[in-house]
C-alpha cells in the first residue's frame, strides 16, 4: 500500500507557516498541482512518508481530490470524457475501493507527483517563502482562483 509523501524541501519552505499538520501542506500542494496540471517526479529530492489514508480533517475532501486526479489524468492522456471505455480504464487504474485512500498504488504515486508539481508551482509563483499562514493562504487562494479561471473540461 502506497503512502502519501511530502517533499522535505516543501516542508522546509513552509517552515514559517503554522501548518497544523503535514497533510495540510500536502493538500495545498496537491490541489495547486492538480488544478494547474503540474506533475513532477521529485528526482534527487528526499520525501517523507506520511500516511496511507486520508486523515479525518480531509475525509470530506477525499472524493473531490480523487475526482480532480481523474480529470487531470484524463486531460494529460488526451482522453475525452465521451470515450467511455478509455475513461473507465483510466479510472480503474487510479481508483480502488481497497485501503484508506480510495486510490490504487499508481493513483497515490501520481497524486504525490501532483503534490510535488504543486509545490514547485507555489514556490515559483513567489519571490520569497511565506512568513505566515495568513500570507500563504492569500497566495493559495489566488493560485486556485487563477487555475479555476483557466480550467476547461
Amino acid at each position: 500500500m502506497a503512502n502519501f509523501r511530502l517533499r522535505d524541501d516543501a516542508e522546509k519552505w513552509f517552515s514559517n507557516v503554522d501548518k497544523g499538520s503535514k497533510f495540510d501542506l500536502y493538500y495545498y500542494c496537491a490541489i495547486v498541482g492538480l488544478l494547474n496540471n503540474k506533475r513532477t517526479e521529485p528526482v534527487g529530492v528526499n520525501s517523507t512518508d506520511m500516511v496511507s489514508y486520508f486523515i479525518n480533517d480531509y475525509k470530506a475532501s477525499q472524493n473531490l481530490i480523487i475526482g480532480l486526479l481523474i480529470i487531470a489524468e484524463l486531460k494529460k492522456a488526451g482522453i475525452n470524457i465521451t470515450e467511455k471505455a478509455a475513461v473507465r480504464k483510466e479510472i480503474q487504474s487510479l481508483v480502488s475501493p481497497q485501503g484508506g485512500t480510495g486510490l490504487t498504488d499508481r493513483g497515490v504515486q501520481l497524486l504525490n507527483y501532483y503534490a510535488s508539481g504543486g509545490f514547485e508551482h507555489i514556490r515559483d509563483s513567489r519571490s520569497t517563502k511565506p512568513d505566515s499562514r495568513e500570507e500563504f493562504m492569500l497566495n493559495f487562494i489566488d493560485l486556485v482562483d487563477q487555475a479555476a479561471k483557466e480550467l476547461s473540461f
